[in-house]
């Protein structure tokens, strides 16, 4: 699973991993392979929604 930088800077600024989606990125378009995919989410505590 390739960006680990880029994975850092997301938990750097709040965000958590939530999840892994397998094989769900096609890299390149010819003979590129399907890649897994990290999920990340940042939950807003002060969000109260419309209602």
């Amino acid at each position: 699973m390739g960006n680990a930088a880029s994975a850092r800077v997301l938990e750097r600024n709040g965000f958590t991993q939530i999840g892994l989606a397998p094989q769900y990125l096609r890299l390149g378009s010819a003979g590129g392979g399907w890649a897994d995919c990290r999920l990340f989410q940042r939950i807003n505590p002060a969000w109260r929604g419309e209602g």
